[in-house]
Order: structure tokens, then sequence, then C-alpha cells
């Protein structure tokens, strides 16, 4: 829903130096191809990239990436990512992921096996890390949406028993 409106012939970042990202999850190629890599090492299907406007190729493959970063994200802080900082995680790749450890504000909240990395200020921590201040703003706007999204779901599937995620 953030990064193409559920469009799985959307194209995205057409000036990006790595080319277009494509499809309901703006996949670059070489994101792809570094998925495909953790895919086939776990023994699971691989798609050429054009599979991206496919939305299960695409689903798959956005899953595998996730899966990714949240166990990099364990590895580096010991707990998972909100939902914000994992769509930035996302968005921006995992190379991002070391940095957030000093990102001004982060704290673990809840407690384990739910306890959760949070950023009040994604927006301000993005800029301190070197981020231009219009990305800064709009990852931290996408990742908003995306925190507003996912706490929707939760609240529709526990008080109306109604996913709004498919």
């Amino acid at each position: 829903m953030v990064e193409s409106g559920n469009n799985d012939l959307a194209v995205g970042d057409r000036k990006n130096q790595d080319g277009p990202a494509l499809g309901r999850f703006q996949i670059h190629q070489s994101a792809w191809m570094d998925i495909s890599k953790l895919r086939k090492a776990k023994g699971q299907p691989t798609y050429p990239y054009h599979d991206a406007y496919k939305r299960t190729s695409a689903e798959s493959y956005a899953a595998t990436l996730i899966d990714a970063i949240t166990d990099e994200f364990i590895k580096h802080h010991g707990c998972r990512p909100c939902p914000s900082l994992l769509y930035v995680c996302y968005s921006l790749g995992p190379s991002v992921i070391p940095k957030i450890q000093c990102m001004v504000g982060v704290k673990p909240i809840g407690f384990a096996p739910a306890r959760l990395l949070y950023c009040p200020s994604i927006e301000a921590t993005l800029w301190a890390l070197g981020y231009s201040t219009s990305l800064s703003r709009r990852k931290a706007a996408q990742g908003k949406r995306y925190e507003d999204l996912i706490v929707a779901h939760y609240l529709s599937v526990r008080d109306l028993g109604i996913p709004l995620i498919k």
C-alpha cells in the first residue's frame, strides 16, 4: 500500500542509478538479485527480475527481504524493529541497520519476544545520519503511513476479526 498503492505494474525511482523499482513492492534490480541469492541459499524458488510485476513472485521476494532485514536487525540490536523502522530498512536498504544505533531517541519498548526498537522521530534521525531533508521527511512520512496501516490492521483483527491486509 505505501510503496505503490498495491499496483502490480507500478514503476518508480526511474532516475535511480540502479534503474527503476518495479511492482507493488518497488524492488530495484540489485535488491532483486540479492534476494534471489538468499532464496537460492535457502532452497527456495527464484524468479527473473521482471517477475516483480507478478504479485505472487513479488510477495515472496518482499517477504524474504523483510525476514532478512528482521534477522539482521535482531542480530545488531537484540530486538525487532518497530513498523516505521522496518519500513525505513526496507526502503533505504539493509545497510542502514547498523547506523540505527546512532539514531537519537531510539529505545527498546515491550518485553521479549515482542520487544521492539522504537524511534520517535524518524525524520530527525535520518537527517542526522546524513540523509537529505527531503528524503528524511518523505521516508518518515511513508514509515508513519506504514505503521498506521499495521496498527489499523491489528486493531481490526483484534476488535472485529476482519483483516485489513491480506
